[in-house]
């Protein structure tokens, strides 16, 4: 398991994998661009299981990799992933529903693969353009 990322909780997950002695974690810190997208491509899934992304802008990064992902509910996307089609939604307060999630797209390569080639083909239609529109759309819906 690679984690990828940076911020205030980042010290409490090192120290608890150290604690439980866990092995195969590794923790890389921030990355972008090419070495960024190296791991979206060596992954077979991706789960991102925040409390709260605006724009999550992530989930269609790992997408265009061919990436299996497990989204969150709530993330401002449910308009454009349609779940068990793009990706598995889960509550992000529920551990069971992360590991579920998990262990179906471990155990069912079909699943894998449809999610990976209907992600793949929903993040080739989303240009930077056509989210920025979308994101600004979503924006005016909120804002009262």
């Amino acid at each position: 398991m690679v984690l990828i990322g940076d911020g205030p909780e980042r010290q409490h997950y090192i120290n608890y994998v150290k604690k439980r002695k866990f092995k195969d974690i590794y923790f890389t810190g921030k990355l972008f661009g090419k070495e960024l997208y190296q791991f979206y491509k060596s992954a077979d899934i991706f789960v991102l299981a925040s409390f709260k992304e605006m724009w999550p802008n992530v989930y269609f990064e790992a997408m265009a990799a061919k990436c299996a992902v497990i989204l969150t509910k709530d993330s401002f996307v449910e308009e454009l992933v349609e779940n068990e089609k793009h990706g598995i939604f889960v509550n992000p307060n529920s551990f069971s529903e992360i590991e579920i999630a998990l262990i179906r797209l471990i155990e069912n390569n079909n699943l894998k693969k449809q999610l990976k080639e209907n992600g793949y083909k929903l993040a080739q239609k989303l240009t930077w353009t056509k989210q920025g529109i979308l994101f600004w759309e979503t924006l005016q819906e909120l804002l009262p």
